[in-house]
């Protein structure tokens, strides 16, 4: 596996970027991974968080997750990034933008992962005219800070990130919470963006995938798009594998200008919603195929800070698959930083990083800055000659330095959210745990929440109801645990439809084999600002060729505590807590 190059006389270890054929995550793979992994996590109970999780080498992959998040901007095929710089029309650069945001997304292979980046550690590369520096600027919780200049193309690129890992019994889900922005400077425009979750599943299939909601706003014009990202279905059957749809709209309208639908890994399309015209927006193998390993160009400039050096013992141990020094070299790392961890505390001391400093002013937020310090780009591409460049750099994030949790913002809760409640069966899933951690982000929420939500047009479309904290509360009978046994749910729909009608509509599978719905038509009464009522008619229930009514009239009440373009968050007078999804 190790090809020329990987193996610096510096000591730094380089390795192939992570990319469409699987390439370096695949060749490290050993045998037996689930039985391994299960044996990891025998001791972890389902909802715990795994943020300070250690993982053996032989989980690792060489490289560190500051690598990772530098590669998936410098090291790609299509140099999207000028493109979006070099489009003419608004509309064309937002289009490229998205298609750089895919771009990002990488495959990765079940059963490895990227080393946690050290506090302090650091990544430097440039690709051309492109300059990327990276730095841990938190360890608990775990930050990276991203920032990216291209001089000949005038753009740059600032991130901020936090991923939270937890286990939930049959997968690990991690959450990245923060926002990446773009800023094409030669236009005054300013793109902000989230990344979809990873989520490692063991069973029914070991997989993983990227998933969930990414959305993405141009702060200077009304151009949004918003992008759903989907992994295989619960039995790992269809085609969801790697799969994405979304739309690039206008925010002020809310009119559809294109539909987007593909696969990441493969082709993107966007269809235009007036004439139909499709093209193609991203094309995976341009993009993300045969990328190669960077190359050192100035081993005096390596910083020791620099993951390539940081990590370089522990990297060779795993390339030569050595297992014994791998762990050893790994253990040396660990119990350094929690000796200088210690030092700092035994002294009253606090981390600062070397190319931010931290602000704190009275407010909780602390504005991270880079100081008017120069650094020095130490790795190139093999394709490219020219020799690293000094430049000066400026970054914007936030941190709470109260409890060292980055503060949320709206877009972060429903990611978050949606996040939590996905793949639940509506909440039947979770742990009492997984319940409450829904709720207290739920809550949050509200603060965010609309005056007069009742009022407000985005109450009305199709909707899915994707959880209930009470998840036999919607379906009935159908949903309680006999119910659930007999009736395979396939999916909770609720329609409300101007001015005052709402649809239920709960189908199914009944033995596996015969399919059936169970709908509810009723009328909406506004009761104050946040409360309606709806009446509904007797049920109607469909089995096969049968069509018939039953039952009598119900009524529910429901407080409406959120709501946006996405979803819709209501609280029964008993006290259930509902999320529902906006399908159109």
């Amino acid at each position: 596996m190790v090809t020329e190059g990987n193996f610096q006389d510096s000591g730094v270890v380089l390795t192939p970027p992570l990319c469409l054929e699987g390439g370096l995550a695949a060749e490290c793979r050993t045998p037996n991974m689930l039985q391994r992994i299960l044996s990891l996590f025998k001791n972890v109970r389902p909802g715990s968080d795994l943020t300070r999780f250690e993982l053996p080498p032989l989980f690792n992959v060489p490289k560190s997750q500051l690598q990772c998040y530098g590669e998936s901007v410098y090291c790609i095929g299509e140099d999207i990034l000028s493109k979006c710089s070099n489009s003419k029309g608004n509309l064309e650069r937002f289009a490229n933008v998205v298609a750089w945001s895919l771009s990002t997304n990488r495959p990765l292979i079940f059963g490895v992962a990227p080393f946690n980046p050290v506090l302090g550690e650091t990544h430097h590369a440039s690709c051309g005219t492109l300059n990327v520096l990276l730095e841990q600027v938190s360890h608990h919780p775990p930050v990276s800070a991203l920032h990216a200049t291209n001089e000949k193309e005038n753009l740059e690129l600032v991130w901020c990130q936090n991923a939270n890992a937890k286990f939930h019994g049959a997968s690990v889900e991690v959450v990245v919470h923060g926002k990446r922005q773009l800023n094409l400077l030669n236009f005054g425009e300013h793109y902000e963006m989230n990344a979809p979750s990873l989520l490692i599943r063991f069973f029914p299939f070991p997989g993983v995938d990227w998933v969930g909601n990414v959305r993405i706003k141009c702060k200077d014009t009304s151009l949004e798009a918003n992008l759903c990202y989907k992994g295989n279905s619960l039995l790992g059957l269809g085609g969801g594998s790697r799969f994405v749809e979304g739309k690039i709209f206008d925010s002020l309208s809310m009119e559809t200008i294109y539909d987007i639908e593909g696969h990441w890994d493969r082709v993107v399309t966007m269809t235009d919603a007036q004439s139909g015209e499709k093209k193609v927006l991203f094309n995976a193998k341009e993009a993300i195929s045969n990328l190669k390993t960077p190359i050192l160009q100035d081993p005096k400039g390596v910083l020791p800070t620099e993951s390539a050096l940081v990590w370089s013992e522990v990297s060779q141990g795993i390339l030569t698959k050595n297992w014994e020094k791998a762990k050893a070299a790994k253990k040396d790392i660990e119990e350094r930083e929690r000796k200088l961890a210690r030092e700092r505390k035994s002294i009253g001391d606090s981390w600062v990083p070397k190319n931010l400093e931290i602000r704190k002013p009275k407010t909780l937020i602390s504005p991270f800055n880079f100081r008017p310090s120069n650094w020095t780009l130490n790795l190139s591409f093999q394709s490219h000659n020219h020799h690293p460049k000094i430049i000066k750099s400026r970054i914007a994030a936030s941190l709470s330095t109260a409890a060292e949790q980055i503060r949320a913002s709206p877009d972060d809760l429903v990611a978050s959210i949606l996040s939590k409640v996905r793949e639940t069966d509506g909440g039947v899933s979770l742990t009492k745990e997984g319940h409450e951690e829904v709720a207290e982000v739920a809550q949050q929420l509200t603060k965010f929440c609309v005056d007069e939500p009742v009022k407000n047009p985005l109450i009305f479309g199709v909707w899915d109801v994707i959880y209930c904290s009470r998840p036999t509360s919607p379906g009935g009978g159908y949903r309680s645990t006999i119910g659930r046994f007999v009736f395979k749910t396939k999916e909770m729909v609720q329609v409300v439809e101007a001015p005052d009608t709402v649809r239920n509509m709960v189908s199914f599978s009944a033995f596996g084999f015969l399919d059936g719905e169970v709908s509810l038509k009723g009328k909406l009464k506004v009761l104050d600002d946040k409360w309606i009522q709806v009446i509904f008619e007797a049920p109607k229930l469909k089995v096969g060729a049968l069509d018939f009514q039953y039952g009598g009239e119900s009524e529910v009440k429901l407080e409406i505590t959120y709501i946006d373009e996405k979803i819709r968050l209501g609280k029964g007078s008993r006290g259930s807590l509902f999320v529902f999804q906006r399908r159109r």
